[in-house]
């Protein structure tokens, strides 16, 4: 059972494609609309991203390929795929919805543990607290406060990157219905190690440079002149990631608690749901158990 929670099978696949604050299993119109304006909004940041790379703020022209060796594009292209992927599961169930057609053979894919739903776990289980990592470690470690903020498109790509990702992540995390899991931790630690593993090949097996010719493409991992301060660093993933998952988690326990608190009726707080089991024939059910009382005698 924990093997199957940490893979992503889930007993409530609906909550994955619904928002939170709602009375119901449904996808609501406004929500629909919530979802592909992150997602957009997403998509069109990510294309001014890989445009403005190619020509630094000072007018110099940067190699383009360079674009992916930073964590913070890995970050952001994460999120985007994240958030797009999410959009469309909605978009697909509210059509399906909408339609009003009995299923009379097999029940609507949104309400079993599909893959792609899968694979949606998996992504919003990495890319939500990589971007929140993302932000931690720039803002602490790497930005450079004594230079002044100067509103231009490269500096609000700085921002839409390092900042804007985060804030966007935390929010869906408390509008969208979305169970979180200490068990899926694992995701993002096994993203920060490949990236490590990336950055120190790039760097040492095929004497990588950073944008502008450095040895190194963040100053905190250099691994030619401080391999063990680089070492303690790929330790602290194995630590940090985890770490970072909590407070999504925790979020996603107050969202809930919020919502059965004010929003739900007494026979949701009742409800449970049956587990959705793969096969032919053999569909999804949600039982509401209600108080029963023996007759007096």
């Amino acid at each position: 059972m924990k093997v199957r929670k940490a893979l992503f099978h889930h007993s409530e696949p609906l909550r994955f494609t619904q928002g939170r604050w709602v009375k119901g299993n449904v996808v609501t119109r406004s929500y629909l609309i919530y979802k592909w304006f992150v997602a957009l909004f997403l998509v069109a940041n990510q294309l001014l991203s890989l445009t403005l790379y190619s020509v630094d703020s000072h007018g110099h022209v940067r190699k383009a390929s360079k674009y992916m060796i930073y964590a913070t594009h890995w970050g952001f292209i994460l999120v985007t795929v994240a958030l797009n992927l999410d959009a469309i599961l909605v978009l697909g169930r509210y059509v399906i919805q909408q339609s009003h057609v009995s299923m009379n053979k097999r029940r609507p894919h949104y309400e079993s543990c599909h893959r792609t739903l899968k694979l949606s776990m998996g992504l919003t289980a990495t890319a939500y607290p990589n971007a929140l990592f993302v932000t931690v470690m720039f803002w602490a470690f790497l930005y450079d406060y004594s230079q002044p903020f100067v509103l231009t498109w490269h500096s609000y790509v700085n921002l839409a990157v390092h900042l804007l990702q985060s804030v966007i992540v935390l929010i869906d995390t408390l509008v969208s219905s979305r169970p979180w899991r200490l068990w899926h931790a694992w995701c993002p630690m096994i993203c920060g190690l490949t990236y490590m593993f990336f950055n120190v090949l790039y760097i040492l097996a095929f004497d990588g440079t950073g944008e502008n010719g450095e040895p190194f493409v963040y100053d905190i991992l250099d691994w030619k002149n401080h391999p063990g301060t680089c070492a303690l660093l790929v330790g602290g993933c194995v630590i940090g990631f985890p770490l970072i998952f909590a407070p999504f988690y925790l979020l996603a326990k107050f969202r809930d608690y919020c919502w059965k608190k004010y929003l739900s009726d007494p026979a949701d707080r009742e409800s449970s749901d049956v587990a959705t089991f793969g096969g032919h024939g053999v569909y999804a059910i949600s039982i509401k158990l209600q108080d029963t009382k023996e007759p007096s005698q």
